[in-house]
């Protein structure tokens, strides 16, 4: 061993060195230190040198024993490392045992798992832990089982797992804890212990801030000692006598003193049976069961006793109080005639007899005025105006100077009346008066008369302001004046005098002077008392004060007594525009009137080469910089400033230390940060008038500054540029504090206070007592009410005590004397500076008992209320509030219906309920009508307001329209109200879209209110419009200008059917008719036309040939049944009633009837007139019977029957100039039937109109009347059907039928013009027929889907155009296409409503295309019906051509005869 020392001995210094670093890494790379001893020993070593030191001596110590330490074996003469965990080991590789947290196996350690001490081998496969409901793989191939765990684990099943802190140890679970990792800790959860608080960081118990109870962190309480209530997380002392409070320090939870309880209002007050008295509760005194303010004011009685008003107990009345010897109190009852009596029964205070009074015996007897009645007994009321009387009559009269007439009534003398017991003299001008001061039965005025007991003045006088008592003559002018002499009715003819507003006035510029119109100055329009003295001017141009009317400054008086404008540079003038009083300059100097230029100035005039008006000008004014010029050029240059080449005076000069220009400074050097450099102030200073000077505030440290922080406040570190220390400091350097105030503590160059020093700060503490102790008088340096504190110097403390006063909330000492400041609340500061009880009405008062600054609200009212106008006092609101079911309404109040009942109108608050109005003036309610507006036209510019009930509620005039995202000048709007409801006509400027939506307010009219809910008495309803696009001015021209066109092609008929008629082409009138038929009907179409034919369709209607006349009876706004059509046809006053549609067609076939009764009379009388010279034979007519297999037969019979006609004509003998009415007529009545059928044809879209109209719109069907016009509608659908199935029984007729002269006359409506010979072609009328049914039909079932409605439209039309095209099924070309083109520009239009139906729902196209495709349905509907017209022209002009030939022949042949 020794051998060994000295060889260690040799090893170097810096050898050994090394070695102790190898061995200390080593050891620091250890999961553990292998001795604990040595462990505690490096927990305590700090220094590192004495550490290096520790670690050669361990070195040299185990290098030279032979023994190692625990986790070492010794190689060779040196003790080397284990393993990792090993304990004890043989070799590097050979371990034989190991530390905790480690087990051997295989001659290894190995690690056990975490929080593991001891473990053992489990086996070898997967070990899975159940924890809370999962798996947990512990390890893989090798698995091991835990049998010990360290400290803050515990063991559950074959692991350990960590205890939750605060646990250290712990069982079962991880919060179950054994022990605790701090005191003030409780088992098992280790909670902290009340007034503690958990320290999440170290979890660690720390102590709460005083008074807190119970926190979270120092200073935040969540729960306070008693005499502490808990308001922010902190804890504040209850205010004395409360001994418990919350929220805040007077709301009493318990009290502190005996006799005292706490109140609904969370006060401190003495129970019941006791009252505060200076401080202490003082028991109420019998009979007072509670009291107040004192022990006898009482304000509850024992015994049924009521209060008095004077705080005593009283008995109710009619009783009176006994109290017998054991001071038992009793109310015994009054005895008759007492009302109400004290002392005994019969004591009277008042009389059951209301004309009885108790005398000074208190014994009832006769008031004054009444005697006793010797028969019964009873008081009976004395004469009016007798005083005292008996039996026998008045003894005395109330008014001295009465006069006593038979012994028995008093009068009052002449000139008085009797009032109320006294008389009282008569007013003037009545000299006898009775009831009234002013009802006359005498006038004292000869100049009046009396009339309904009144003086009225005699005409030519009247009552002025001075007399009313008396009649003065009318003022002068008057003639005549009414009561008052001001009112003149009449004036004197003199002068310019006239009666105006009942007073004589002269003409405007006239002056009323001694009855005499006197004219006034000239300046004066109207003048008043005399001529100078204007009431205003007679031009604008003049000016009006003091009543003097003047020319404005700068004005003079011109020949026509106008105000003219003086002309520069005169500034003021007279006579003349150019002679000058004063100039318009000061430059300018007065020399002999007339204003010029002073020396050194240059005087310009109008229009001059400088671009300046006339004046006078200095020559930097002229020419910039210049200093010496002319009216040519300048001279030279202002100091500072230099010639360019142009002669300007603009070069500068940079450090010739003159400021000039855009320079702003100059201080004559090129220096950098001295302030200005290149002539321009530097970053952070400013230019003035020396030069530049640095910004204090600008946040840029320039020369001459300490600091800069931006701002001007002070102690922030930095005050006007210079370094600055707290206000705390008395002595700062550079930012750095040397000494601190009294009361502060030097702490690293910072002034700092702590609480609790017993050192006053007075900027911060308004005490400081040595300690946090509360109720001593100070807690937390803050002084407690109740108290004060003594200081030495002011600065040290003393102590503390109570104020001598138990009232007082504040006290201080004054000449040496503890005075009050400030009481608790009930009391004030008296004249001894000591606190005095405040009156019973007081709850706070100042300076007396009674000067309140709280009342008592249950004892005093603060304002007297009027109750006639339904306000009452409330003394918890302290005000005068109104009564809801006193019938006034006040306040608040809506309504008031004399109760508090709901549903009636008026709820229980006196509000109006929902539903219903209240009528001011009747105060009565009615039901809130229900107010609809309804649209009268397609677009949005026609509505109508109507309301189901009530419709006088409705103010239309105060109703007002407001358009989401439109401008006030976007649209304009009228309302009328028209009847029943209100008209609103709309009025856009821009295209109106469904997000548009249209507000109406409707108000009510002003004498309906609604609640106060609805602010104001008005209902909203909102309208979602249709899209409409706005037509621009011209775009209206052109539809009103295509409207006007075709309304004048319309009327155009009725000069062409005449001739039509007589000359031939009466066909192309009827097809004109055709389509304006369907003209009418296509504006039924529920699309919006583009404004260019939207005006065509509207106007189209039968009224435009002919105003048909019709009964206007049924139907109408007033009847109870009325009910209207989709808008479209209410537009065109086109009636869902079925009577008011057909009137037109009832018309046309009263028309055709008329015309055939005329005919027949007219053939009738001709035939009559001539049948002497008929022949008797006359041929017999034969039956025509169609017979299929006998062609030439039939042929044969039909030439047979018209010369049997023709010979029965020319045996007539008429006369030529008859012959054409006669057979004319006879035609008439042959076609009659044929004209029927034509004109329900040609009205066929009005009859099936009228019919569905009726049957889909049954709104009001329970009255009887629409009840029959249904009933008429139906029926007529048998008309219909029966006209198609005539139509199509023709249509399968056979041609030779067909072409029969009977057939054909009256049937050939259905298919003139037609081939009969062809089916297809035959097809045609029915097929025309089938378009114009569907057609109406799906227009009115359809027309709340307007594509659907449009689409079916379109298909009814194209399928008649299909057979057009198909083949020509007329006679003739022309015929064709007359029918063809009309039939295919309404298969056009009604295509094109469709694109208008998507248009309006999709926006496909743009505006401007829309009304592109207007004028293609312009131009179709002016080519049907030219088409049309051009034809009737060609054949009326062909007939008139024929008829002139013919003419010409039967003269030629005249002529050659």
């Amino acid at each position: 061993m020794q051998s060994k020392t000295s060889g260690f001995s040799n090893i170097s210094t810096l050898t050994i060195m090394q070695f102790s670093y190898q061995v200390w890494s080593q050891i620091n790379q250890e999961t553990y230190i292998q001795t604990k001893s040595f462990k505690l020993l490096m927990e305590q070593i700090k220094n590192k040198n004495l550490l290096v030191l520790i670690l050669l001596i361990s070195c040299l110590t185990l290098g030279s024993s032979q023994d190692c330490v625990e986790g070492q074996y010794l190689s060779g003469s040196y003790c080397s490392s284990c393993s990792t965990g090993c304990k004890q080991c043989s070799s590097q590789t050979s371990c034989s045992s190991c530390f905790d947290g480690y087990m051997v196996y295989n001659e290894t350690c190995q690690s056990c798992e975490p929080g593991c001490q001891k473990c053992q081998l489990y086996h070898n496969g997967l070990r899975i832990l159940q924890v809370s409901g999962k798996s947990r793989i512990l390890s893989g191939a090798l698995a091991t089982q835990c049998t010990t765990c360290y400290a803050e684990y515990y063991q559950q099943g074959l692991v350990c797992l960590a205890c939750t802190k605060p646990c250290l140890n712990c069982n079962n679970n991880s919060t179950d804890c054994t022990t605790c990792m701090n005191v003030n800790q409780i088992l098992p959860t280790c909670e902290c212990q009340q007034s503690y608080f958990m320290d999440v960081t170290t979890y660690s118990c720390q102590q709460c801030s005083y008074p807190c109870l119970k926190c979270t962190a120092q200073n935040t309480c969540q729960s306070c000692k008693e005499g502490y209530f808990l308001i922010n997380s902190t804890c504040q002392i209850c205010q004395l006598p409360c001994k418990t409070c919350e929220l805040k320090s007077t709301k009493c939870l318990s009290c502190a003193y005996e006799n005292l309880m706490v109140d609904s209002q969370s006060q401190c007050v003495c129970v019941n049976g006791y009252t505060q008295v200076e401080g202490d509760c003082q028991q109420c005194q019998m009979p007072c069961v509670n009291c107040y303010g004192s022990a006898d004011y009482c304000i509850s009685c024992a015994n049924q006793l009521q209060i008095g008003t004077d705080g005593n107990c009283v008995c109710q009345f009619g009783y009176f109080l006994q109290i017998d010897v054991s001071s038992n109190y009793e109310c015994l009852q009054c005895s008759s005639p007492c009302q109400s009596c004290q002392n005994s029964p019969s004591e009277c205070l008042t009389c059951l007899d209301s004309n009885q009074i108790a005398d000074s015996n208190h014994q009832c007897v006769c008031k004054e005025g009444f005697f006793k009645d010797s028969g019964s007994l009873n008081c009976i009321p004395c004469e009016v105006a007798c005083q005292s009387c008996d039996q026998t009559g008045c003894q005395k009269c109330f008014d001295e100077m009465m006069v006593r007439q038979d012994q028995s009534s008093c009068v009052c003398p002449k000139g008085f009346y009797f009032f109320e017991n006294n008389c009282l003299q008569c007013q003037l001008p009545c000299s006898q008066c009775i009831d009234k001061s002013d009802k006359c039965l005498e006038c004292s005025d000869p100049n009046s008369s009396l009339a309904d007991y009144q003086c009225i003045c005699a005409p030519g006088f009247g009552v002025s302001e001075k007399s009313q008592q008396y009649c003065s003559p009318c003022k002068s002018p008057c003639l005549q004046c009414s009561s008052d002499v001001n009112q003149c009715t009449s004036c004197a003819q003199i002068s310019l005098i006239y009666l105006e507003n009942s007073k004589c006035r002269c003409p405007s510029g006239y002056l009323m002077q001694d009855s005499d119109c006197i004219k006034c100055s000239d300046e004066c329009q109207e003048c008043y008392s005399y001529p100078n003295y204007c009431i205003n001017c007679r031009d604008l141009s003049y000016e009006f004060m003091n009543n003097s009317c003047f020319c404005p400054y700068g004005y003079y008086v011109d020949n026509a007594l106008k105000c003219s404008k003086c002309q520069e540079p005169c500034q003021t003038c007279q006579y003349n525009y150019d002679f000058c009083l004063s100039c318009v300059e000061p430059l300018f100097e007065l020399f002999n009137n007339s204003c010029q230029c002073p020396i050194n100035y240059l005087q310009l005039v109008e229009n001059n080469n400088f671009n300046l008006s006339a004046g006078c000008y200095t020559c930097d004014e002229i020419y910039l910089n210049c200093a010496v010029c002319n009216l040519s050029y300048c001279q030279q240059c202002q100091q500072g400033y230099h010639f360019n080449e142009n002669q300007e005076c603009l070069n500068t000069l940079c450090g010739d230390s003159i400021i000039v220009g855009s320079e702003s400074c100059d201080d004559g050097n090129d220096n950098e940060f001295d302030g200005c450099f290149q002539c321009q102030c530097e970053l952070g200073w400013i230019q003035n008038q020396l030069g530049c000077q640095t910004i204090c505030g600008d946040q840029v440290l320039v020369s001459g500054e300490q600091c800069d922080d931006g701002n001007e406040i002070q102690f922030d570190g930095c005050y006007q540029c210079k370094y600055d220390c707290n206000e705390s400091c008395i002595e700062c350097n550079e930012g750095s504090c040397i000494k601190c105030k009294e009361g502060f503590q030097l702490e690293e160059n910072e002034c700092n206070i702590t609480c609790g020093d017993g050192i006053l700060n007075l900027l911060a503490e308004q005490c400081d007592d040595s300690n946090n102790t509360p109720r001593d008088g100070c807690n937390n340096c803050y002084l407690e009410d109740g108290f004060i504190c003594y200081y030495q110097n002011e600065l040290l403390f003393q102590f503390c005590e109570r104020c001598s006063d138990y009232n007082c909330l504040q006290c201080a000492i004054k000449n040496q004397n503890q005075v009050c400041q400030n009481c608790i609340d009930g009391y004030f500061v008296d004249s001894t500076q000591g606190c005095s009880q405040c009156d019973k009405i007081c709850l706070k008062c100042i300076n007396s008992p009674k000067n309140c600054v709280i009342f008592d609200s249950s004892v005093y009212q603060l304002k007297d209320c009027n109750e006639k106008l339904g306000f009452y006092y409330d003394y918890q609101l302290q005000d005068c509030v109104s009564k809801c079911g006193d019938g006034i309404i006040s306040g608040q109040e809506q309504c008031d219906d004399l109760n508090t009942n709901d549903f009636d109108g008026c709820n229980n608050q006196c509000q109006i309920e929902v539903g219903y109005l209240l009528n001011l003036n009747s105060l009565s309610f009615i039901n809130e009508p229900v107010i609809q507006v309804q649209s009268q036209s397609s677009s949005n510019n026609q509505y109508s307001i109507y309301a189901q009930q009530f419709q006088d509620t409705i103010n239309c005039t105060g109703t007002t329209i407001n358009i989401e995202l439109f401008d006030q000048t976007d649209y304009n709007y009228t309302i009328i109200e028209q009847g029943q409801h209100c008209d609103i006509q709309m009025q856009y400027f821009k295209t109106v879209e469904p997000t548009n939506l249209i507000h109406v307010l409707i108000k009510f009219k002003n004498h309906f209110s609604k609640r106060t809910l609805d602010e104001s008495p008005t209902k909203e309803i909102v309208i979602v419009p249709k899209r409409q696009v706005y037509a621009t001015e011209e775009q209206k021209e052109q539809g009103e200008a295509m409207a006007s066109t075709s309304k004048s092609i319309s009327s155009s008929i009725v000069v062409f059917a005449p001739l039509a008629l007589l000359i031939g082409g009466f066909k192309f009138i009827w097809a004109i008719l055709d389509v304006m038929s369907w003209m009418n009907n296509f504006y039924f179409l529920n699309v919006q036309y583009p404004e260019n034919v939207r005006l065509i369709f509207q106007q189209a209607e039968w009224s435009n040939i002919i105003n048909f006349p019709q009964l206007d009876i049924f139907n109408k706004p007033s009847d109870e049944y009325y009910f209207q059509a989709q808008i479209k046809f209410t537009e065109k006053d086109v009636d869902p009633l079925f009577f008011n549609n057909f009137q037109i067609v009832i018309i046309f076939l009263f028309q055709v009837l008329i015309t055939w009764l005329i005919c027949f009379v007219i053939r009738n009388t001709i035939q009559g007139y001539y049948k002497k010279n008929i022949r008797t034979k006359i041929a017999n007519h034969q039956i025509f019977q169609l017979k299929t297999n006998n062609k030439n037969n039939l042929v044969l019979e039909n030439e047979k029957l018209q010369s049997t006609i023709q010979k029965q004509i020319t045996t007539l003998e008429i006369p030529n100039q008859l012959q054409s009415i006669y057979f004319s007529c006879l035609d008439v009545e042959r076609s009659f039937v044929a004209n029927i059928l034509k004109t329900i044809q040609i009205s066929y879209l009005d009859i099936l109109l009228a019919i569905i109209l009726q049957l889909t719109n049954q709104q009001t069907a329970n009255n009887y009347i629409v009840k029959i016009n249904v009933i008429l509608a139906s029926i007529s659908i048998g008309i219909i059907f029966s006209l198609i199935y005539l139509s199509y029984q023709i249509s399968v007729q056979h041609h030779l039928k067909l072409e029969n002269k009977h057939f054909s006359r009256r049937f050939n409506c259905f298919y003139e013009d037609v081939k009969t010979n062809s089916q297809i072609s035959m097809n045609y009328s029915f097929l025309n027929m089938l378009r114009k049914t569907i057609f109406i039909t799906a227009t009115v079932m359809f027309y709340d889907f307007p594509i659907y409605q449009t689409s079916v439209c379109f298909l009814s039309c194209f399928l008649n155009i299909i057979l057009l095209i198909h083949c020509n099924p007329f006679n003739n070309r022309q015929q064709y296409i007359m029918n063809f083109i009309p039939d295919f520009c309404i298969c056009i239009i009604v295509g094109l409503t469709i694109i208008f139906a998507f248009q309006d729902q999709f926006q496909l196209l743009e505006d401007d295309t829309i009304y592109l495709l207007g004028w293609i349905v312009g131009a179709c509907i002016y080519l049907s019906i030219l088409l049309q017209l051009m034809f009737l022209i060609k054949v009326l002009i062909q007939s008139i051509w024929d008829k002139i030939k013919n003419l010409f022949v039967f003269l030629n042949k005249k002529i050659g005869v």
